[in-house]
């Protein structure tokens, strides 16, 4: 089972901002949890090695989504 953070303070203040962290390929990423940057990555996800943060995965290869603000389709 995937953790979020073992951290309170960066659980509590992820759910309150309105950001979410992703993992972006081909640059260096930190963790949001630790700030360390030992990364797992899986297909779709990339988990911290040191605190078991998982990251949905970017690239920038990858055409945008783009939802309509009314309908949200």
């Amino acid at each position: 089972m995937s953790k979020m953070s073992s951290n309170p303070e960066f659980i509590g203040t992820i759910q309150h901002s309105g950001c979410i962290a992703v993992y972006c390929l081909h640059e260096k990423n930190r963790c949001p949890g630790c700030h360390r940057s030992h990364w797992h990555v899986d297909r779709i996800t990339a988990t911290c090695g040191f605190c078991g943060t998982v990251l949905p995965l970017v690239s920038q290869d990858a055409p945008a989504t783009k939802i309509h603000p009314k309908t949200g389709e």
